[in-house]
Formats: C-alpha cells, sequence, structure tokens
C-alpha cells in the first residue's frame, strides 16, 4: 500500500494521482476536499512489475490546475546478484547488480546497504553511496565495492549487500561480497 498526503491552500480542489509507466498514464480520483485540509489516501501498489512515475494532480473550481511528481514506484520485487567478488591486488572492484523484469521508460531509484562481515568499511572498503539509480530503458544497475589497499593484512574479508525499503517489493535475502 502506497500513500500520499497533500495540504490544500487558497481554495477547494478536486484531487487525483496519476500513475505514468512512460507510454500511457491513468487517472484515479481521490476526491473533493476544502481549503485548508490535509488529505491522506492509500492505494494498492501496482503488482505488475512496471515502474511507474506518480504524480499528483488538482484543479480548483477555476480549472486552474497544478502537478506534483512524488517519485517512482516499481510494482515488483527486485533482485539483488554479486556478479564479483573485490579486491585489494590490482585495485579490481567487486561487482553488485540490483535489477527489475522489465526495461521500463521510468527511471527508479533503489536503496541499499552494506552488513559488516570481516570487512569494515573505510578500512577494507570505500563505503558506496546508499542509492542507486536503475536508468530509463534498463533492467538494472551496478553497485561497485571499491576496495583499499592495506599492506598490511592480506587476508579475505568479506560484507553483505541488501536492498532496503523503498516503493518496490524487496528479496528475502541480500549478497555476501
Amino acid at each position: 500500500i502506497y500513500t500520499i498526503s497533500a495540504e490544500l491552500y487558497n481554495s477547494d480542489a478536486e484531487l487525483f494521482y496519476i500513475l505514468n509507466d512512460g507510454t500511457s498514464a491513468v487517472t484515479n480520483s481521490i476526491g473533493s476536499y476544502t481549503m485548508d485540509s490535509t488529505v491522506t489516501y492509500s492505494f494498492d501498489a501496482p503488482t505488475d512489475n512496471k515502474t511507474y512515475e506518480v504524480m499528483l494532480y488538482a484543479e480548483n473550481a477555476n480549472k486552474e490546475s497544478a502537478t506534483v511528481s512524488l517519485g517512482s514506484i516499481y510494482g515488483g520485487e527486485l533482485s539483488i546478484t554479486k556478479t564479483s567478488d573485490a579486491s585489494e591486488f590490482g585495485f579490481v572492484s567487486g561487482s553488485i547488480i540490483v535489477s527489475r523484469q522489465n526495461a521500463d521508460l521510468i527511471p527508479l531509484d533503489v536503496s541499499h546497504t552494506f552488513e559488516e562481515g570481516t570487512a569494515k568499511a573505510g578500512e577494507n572498503y570505500k563505503e558506496p553511496d546508499g542509492v542507486v539509480e536503475i536508468p530509463s530503458g534498463e533492467t538494472s544497475a551496478i553497485i561497485s565495492v571499491v576496495p583499499i589497499f592495506d599492506a598490511a593484512d592480506s587476508s579475505d574479508t568479506s560484507l553483505y549487500a541488501y536492498i532496503t525499503e523503498g516503493f518496490y517489493s524487496i528479496p528475502s535475502a541480500g549478497v555476501e561480497v
């Protein structure tokens, strides 16, 4: 379930939310609301493995309108896969791929986190940003794990990567790198 919240100022309005998949948009009525009110509306998540831009649309009695993009949602479960381990020798980055099912026209931001195993952030690897974007027209994005050269200790270390909560379903397991 996704929830939209909005505050109305200056006039009464009809409110709608729009789901746009890049080729077509479906407008859904939220209802009529009065000036200076706060609106909270929930709707079921799509389950069709498509990415949508979610927009809030308001129109007042004078036919003046406003549209605000609220972000994107994905109607399916993402996947996370390790494609290669990192190595401080030769400075080889490790690769993790996050994927959606289709090469949708709407980009999707995917939040992720690392859990330390024997590898320590800032000591064994550079911790990457916590968000990666799957671009428009693509099914996946790569998260790089960049090792830090530490000649004092050449033993193998590991960490775990997970997709974290966002506007999508997350897999139950992460990957070890």
